[in-house]
């Protein structure tokens, strides 16, 4: 997890990351947090998570640790996200997409899920990077990973309109 917000990072690097649903049930998830994107290793897989306006810095600030095989994933609110990421790495691997999950942050280390996430019923939708329209075998096994993890997704030969707009 890389975020900028230092407070956040060091919370859920000492403690874990806090998963609450509605009624106040809670998990703790451990995992590697950073709040220095220049500390980030090779990694197989990015999902974007940011404001449109910071697509374009977020994913140079780790451009180290992307390789020829790094899925770059955007489930973003809005418009021209897949195209700022593909200024950047290139359209072959950014795989655009939908998602219903939904969450608040509260505290830094505390995240309070949105009941239909909490329930496992979002649903995100994956397709092709814009360079083919055959869903590639590393973007289906990114949607079944995230299945496995309780957020069910699905890879489409289509990409959800709002996700493939033409600018």
């Amino acid at each position: 997890l890389v975020d900028v917000w230092r407070e956040h990072m060091e919370a859920v690097a000492a403690s874990g990351l806090e998963l609450r649903t509605p009624d106040g049930a809670s998990t703790i998830v451990r995992l590697c947090a950073i709040h220095e994107p220049v500390r980030l290793e090779p990694v197989e897989v990015v999902i974007v998570l940011t404001k449109t306006f910071a697509s374009a810095e977020a994913i140079r600030s780790i451009a180290h640790a992307l390789t020829d095989e790094t899925w770059v994933v955007t489930v973003q609110n809005g418009l021209g996200n897949e195209r700022r990421l593909a200024e950047v790495i290139g359209h072959g691997r950014v795989v655009p997409g939908t998602t219903t999950v939904g969450a608040e942050q509260s505290t830094p280390g505390r995240t309070t899920m949105s009941p239909a996430t909490a329930a496992g019923t979002s649903v995100t939708q994956l397709g092709p990077p814009r360079t083919t329209t055959a869903i590639p075998d590393g973007v289906r096994a990114i949607a079944r990973e995230l299945t496995e993890a309780g957020l069910p997704t699905e890879a489409l030969a289509h990409a959800p309109k709002s996700a493939r707009r033409r600018r």
